[in-house]
């Protein structure tokens, strides 16, 4: 019946295996005279350091300490132990009243303090480094609401910052569910209804000729229920998911084929956007080799644009793959320039051959002397670099045209030289 105790409502010696277990005893928890104040997802975020170093023996043991804090440190009730690093627990109002007068929040301090400290693992110190997710209790919350709210929490303050404390706030419920679902969409657009996913394609120009060098295809996804995703959103969604290698590869399986449809007489490059993610994949260059030969495509074709920052960021992953796909042949080209802070002779080091100049660098040209003497200095800086192409991006009148062409920039895209358009509509 509604209400009724579990056989054990001590979560601190009848630890769930599954939130589904930890239910219940939450329910019964919410309908005490003391109830909690608070509902708590945390995870060791360097679990996998911890397993590597000390074993699965060792994780159990940190795990086993953390739990033993938070009982005895600020009497929380844990709910659930994950031997992959996760903990979900509750806690009272303490005991003694809150200087500031909020006694939820006293309490979610105190399991703070419990849990951020050194635990000792065969006479040696690790240092766990624990994220946290917080969900206030309010009057008629539910348990699985809780839960799950807990565990959302968790989820942004992994993602922004492991090693912080994200609360819950109110209100965010419908916008992070909608995260979650986004998530099941995009696997379904990838394995189901791959129809749903399409490229669209802006061609680059030759402002001394009027001539299309080249096209950047765009990630375009029309949802029968959302409508048309943003781009970005539907990235982040893959990043965040696992699915960025697979979204990335279809995008460069797409782009050859057409690539190889259009069958243009003279030169034409394709420009497709990679993410760090997507370059840290051990599988990732081959696959680009499969799909050039599948397509009958030459490497040289086709160019992959990083973000400044990811060129700049020196992780060996990162280089190692701008390498070997140098070595295929491949063009690399660096996307954003000037939103981050390069120096020439880091960008002189790096396999590139193409530098994209951000559209905020570009879009003042028109009517600020100032901006057109700092992007003269960007492209003079730029021409140091025997050999590479500068692209101007974000071109949205005739002015800044030219402008562009009278600092001797050769190469730009943007609304006025072609918005982005399905492949039959390229003029090329």
């Amino acid at each position: 019946m509604p209400g009724a105790r579990p056989a054990d409502p001590r979560p601190g010696l009848r630890v769930a295996s599954r939130d589904g277990d930890a239910e219940p005893t939450l329910a019964w928890l919410l309908e005490q005279p003391e109830r909690p104040v608070a509902v708590l997802s945390a995870v060791v975020s360097n679990a996998g350091d911890l397993l590597e170093r000390f074993g699965t023996d060792g994780l159990e043991q940190v795990l086993s300490t953390l739990g033993e804090r938070l009982r005895h440190g600020c009497a929380a009730r844990v709910l659930r132990v994950s031997p992959l690093g996760g903990l979900v627990f509750t806690v009272p109002s303490p005991a003694e009243p809150s200087p500031a007068g909020d006694p939820a929040l006293a309490a979610i301090t105190g399991a703070e303090e419990s849990l951020r400290d050194f635990v000792e693992v065969g006479g040696e110190q690790a240092w766990p480094v624990v994220s946290l997710g917080v969900r206030r209790v309010g009057a008629g919350d539910e348990a699985a609401q809780l839960l799950r709210d807990a565990r959302s929490a968790l989820v942004r303050a992994q993602q922004e910052s492991p090693g912080t404390t994200t609360c819950w706030p109110a209100g965010r419920t419908g916008s992070d569910l909608g995260r979650l679902r986004l998530v099941d969409d995009l696997v379904g657009a990838l394995r189901q209804h791959p129809e749903q996913l399409a490229l669209a394609y802006q061609p680059v120009v030759d402002l001394t000729t009027g001539e299309v060098g080249g096209v950047e295809a765009l990630l375009r996804w029309t949802h029968p229920e959302r409508g048309a995703v943003s781009p970005l959103v539907a990235v982040a969604a893959a990043e965040r998911s696992g699915l960025v290698r697979e979204l990335g590869l279809l995008v460069v399986d797409r782009a050859l084929a057409q690539l190889r449809a259009w069958q243009r007489p003279t030169p034409l490059t394709m420009h497709v956007n990679v993410s760090p993610l997507q370059l840290r994949a051990p599988g990732f260059v081959p696959a680009v080799a499969r799909l050039l030969e599948q397509h009958d495509v030459r490497a040289s074709s086709l160019l992959l644009e990083i973000t400044e920052s990811a060129a700049m960021s020196g992780d060996p992953e990162v280089l190692a793959a701008l390498d070997a796909l140098g070595e295929l042949g491949v063009r690399l080209g660096i996307d954003d320039f000037g939103t981050g802070y390069s120096s020439i002779s880091r960008l002189q080091q790096l396999p590139v051959d193409t530098v994209k100049i951000d559209r905020s660098l570009v879009c003042e040209i028109g009517g600020s002397a100032p901006a057109f003497e700092m992007l003269r200095a960007v492209l003079g800086l730029l021409r140091t670099s025997p050999g590479l192409t500068i692209v101007a991006e974000g071109v949205e009148t005739a002015l800044q045209s030219a402008h562009l062409r009278a600092l001797g920039c050769r190469w730009a895209q943007g609304y006025h030289l072609g918005r982005p358009v399905p492949p039959g509509d390229v003029r090329l």
